[in-house]
């Protein structure tokens, strides 16, 4: 069972040379995981913990078991914000095509979130995310070819749409995002166990509020 801890530093305030003026936000999170039978088990922490343990922030108790063919089931508690998430997953084949479904439901804010992903064949894959509570559907669009993949978000509630390309060559990812109406750019380049990540919006005018941001992430078996 591969459980996983992950550092993140997040650099804003870039002046005429290129380099921040600001020391960097640090953010720190661990998942552990355990399997016992048929059962999967898991602990997340994170920086918030570690600051004030007995406030229990970022201390989230997660338990994964299967429920029949197919489905299976998830009950997470989140100590920090005394909340709990459960979630049903369901996949299953239907004309041919592979469908999940998959419902969340949080107690806090009476938050009910369905999320169903079609994947049409190994090139294909469409997503379809609906929040009740908000009233919001975001649907996404998937095309892989090769080590090149393609794609495309539209969210209902907001009208923006982003396109994405994502390119695999060796050890290395490259990834690039554009939201045409708001022109949020976002540049990410993968190569394990670090990720760096660029966000900005690029305009006629060039790019603005650019942050950056390093991913280090550790995986380890428990």
């Amino acid at each position: 069972m591969t459980s996983k801890a992950e550092a993140l530093f997040t650099f804003k305030s870039f002046g005429s040379n290129g380099l921040p003026s600001e020391a960097p936000v640090v953010g720190i999170s661990t998942v552990l995981k355990k399997r016992q039978g048929d059962a999967t088990l898991s602990l997340q922490l994170n920086d918030s913990t570690l600051r004030d343990p007995k406030s229990l922030k970022g201390v989230v108790l997660a338990a994964e078991k299967p429920l029949g063919a197919g489905v299976k089931g998830t009950i997470a508690y989140n100590a920090g914000a005394k909340d709990t998430i459960a979630t049903v997953t369901i996949d299953k084949k239907l004309n041919g095509n592979d469908l999940s479904l998959k419902g969340s439901y949080q107690f806090a804010g009476d938050v009910f979130i369905l999320q169903e992903t079609w994947k049409f064949n190994k090139q294909n894959k469409l997503v379809g995310t609906y929040n009740f509570a908000k009233e919001e559907a975001v649907f996404s669009l998937e095309h892989t070819r090769g080590s090149l993949k393609l794609g495309a978000l539209y969210s209902l509630k907001t009208e923006k749409p982003v396109v994405s390309i994502e390119k695999k060559r060796g050890k290395d990812t490259f990834s690039a995002a554009y939201g045409i109406k708001d022109e949020a750019t976002t540049l990410s380049w993968q190569h394990k166990p670090f990720k760096t990540i660029v966000r900005g919006k690029a305009g006629k005018g060039g790019v603005k509020g650019v942050t950056a941001a390093v991913l280090i992430t550790h995986e380890f078996e428990l």
